[in-house]
This record gives C-alpha cells, sequence and structure tokens, in this order.
C-alpha cells in the first residue's frame, strides 16, 4: 500500500466537514424548509427516504440487518413483512413439498427455501467483493479461498455443465441444531477483487472441477483426487452460502441455472 503523503494545512484554515455531517446539515436543511412550509407528512417521508437511500448506497448495514432477521424456522408471513413478495418461484423436484423462493437484490440474492409456510432453509449469493453478511453460528463471511477459510467439511457438490459452482457441506453441531451449511462459489456471484476478469475466472473454475471430475472417475489413486480437490479449493473463494434443516442436494438443486438467472434477472 502506498503510504498517504502528509498534507500541510495553511494556519487557522477550517478542516472541512465530513461527508456524513454533510449529509446530515442537507437531510436538517430540506426537513426544516419542508416543516415551515407546513408539510410534515412530506417532511418524515423524505427524511426517511434519503436516510435509507444513504445507508444503502455507503454502507451494508440496512442490507445485513435485514439479513440477519431471517431464520430456519421462521414462518414465511414473518419474514415477507420485512422482505416482500418473492419474484420467481420453481418447486423441488427431489423434495416436491419445498418450493424455492427467488428474491433479485442490488448486492445480494436470496433464495429461501419454504414447506408449508415454514422456512426449512435459505441460501444467499453476495454479488458485491465487499459485501460480507455474517454467517449463522460461523462468524463473517470471508475473503479468503476455500481452502483457508473452510477447514472441515463433510461432502462437496460442483456442476460445470448449466452452471458452474462447487459447494462444501458442514454439518453443524448439536448446539446449532444439527443444521447443514453449504459454502461455495456460484458463477454469477461476486468476484474477488484479485480477479479482474469475472469470465476468465469463471474458466480456470470450470477446468479445474473437470479435473477434478476426471481423477474422480479415473482414477484409483484417493492421493490424486486429494491433490485435485486441494487445488480447486485453493482457486475457489466463497460468493454463496446456505443454511438448512433440509438436505444440501436439495440446496443444491436451488441454484439457478445459467439461463434462468438471465432469463429471470435479464442480466
Amino acid at each position: 500500500m502506498t503510504p498517504t503523503p502528509d498534507i500541510q494545512e495553511e494556519e487557522h484554515q477550517e478542516p472541512p466537514l465530513s461527508f456524513w455531517r454533510k449529509v446530515q446539515a442537507l437531510v436538517v436543511t430540506i426537513a426544516a424548509l419542508m416543516i415551515s412550509a407546513g408539510q410534515w407528512n412530506d417532511t418524515t417521508e423524505v427524511v426517511s427516504n434519503l436516510y435509507t437511500a444513504t445507508m444503502a448506497n455507503f454502507t451494508h448495514e440496512l442490507e445485513y440487518e435485514l439479513i440477519d432477521n431471517i431464520n430456519v424456522g421462521n414462518s414465511f408471513d414473518y419474514v415477507s413483512a420485512s422482505i416482500g413478495e418473492p419474484q420467481v418461484i420453481k418447486r423441488s423436484k427431489i423434495k416436491p413439498d419445498v418450493q424455492f423462493f427467488y428474491y433479485v437484490k442490488n448486492k445480494f440474492d436470496l433464495t429461501l427455501l419454504i414447506n408449508d409456510g415454514r422456512i426449512v432453509g435459505y441460501g444467499l449469493l453476495t454479488k458485491q467483493d465487499d459485501f460480507l453478511p455474517n454467517i449463522p453460528f460461523v462468524g463473517q463471511f470471508k475473503t479468503e479461498n476455500l481452502y483457508s477459510a473452510n477447514s472441515h467439511f463433510n461432502h462437496y457438490f460442483f456442476d460445470t455443465n448449466n452452471l458452474i459452482y462447487y459447494l462444501e457441506h458442514k454439518e453443524l453441531g448439536k448446539q446449532q441444531m444439527f443444521l447443514n451449511l453449504l459454502l461455495g462459489y456460484v458463477e454469477y456471484g461476486a468476484t474477488p477483487e484479485q480477479f479482474a476478469d469475472a469470465q476468465a475466472l469463471n474458466t480456470q473454475v470450470a477446468q479445474q472441477i473437470k479435473q477434478l471430475e476426471h481423477k474422480m472417475t479415473f482414477s484409483e489413486s484417493d492421493q490424486e483426487i486429494a491433490e485435485e480437490l486441494q487445488k480447486a479449493r485453493k482457486m475457489i473463494f466463497p460468493n454463496f452460502y446456505s443454511i438448512s434443516e433440509t438436505e444440501p442436494d436439495v440446496v443444491a438443486e436451488s441454484l439457478l441455472t445459467r439461463y434462468e438467472y438471465q432469463l429471470y434477472t435479464k442480466s
């Protein structure tokens, strides 16, 4: 990191207002003008909208708070009061009593797994490399590769056909109600800042996963398979996680294919 040079200020020069003080001054000025005009209802709406827009554009706190309020076991009616209705709904083919409710947001995509009006799991895909929500029972989302971020896992799932993804499954303990954690990479999620070209990264990940699949199919050496697996884990930086009480393969099934994602998001 290049050191920041010292800035010499002239004697008696007033320091500039900080960004947040400027925002606060603007909000107060607008509120005062509108109150003086007798427009109290409009004033409260404008102030609320300004606050929300400022927080959303310059911090992730509102989004983090929204995500933190979603838990396995919640009723969908309770959660929909804050997050609204889903843009897309699909039904699981593996477990037909489970439906997938999809929400497409600016900074993240959310999938709720619903069974009889109850949340049995949810998956979150980050779309900005600095969007690092808290993962229940684990801690803050990390910017490390899977080899460093996830030392222990039970199973893994991957594909390179209709969608490039790699997910690792870990069963959480008794204190966490034996919930399932899935952590991994999905091609249309956030690209780590050290990779300038998302398409190039997807190509590299797909090639490494195909190498892993080839070893799993044709090699009789567990050591060779383990080596290919570790190569993949060192290359892959997670941008997706899920918490669920349902089978992890149902969560993997909930991932939209490349075509579906482009269709539903117009991207």
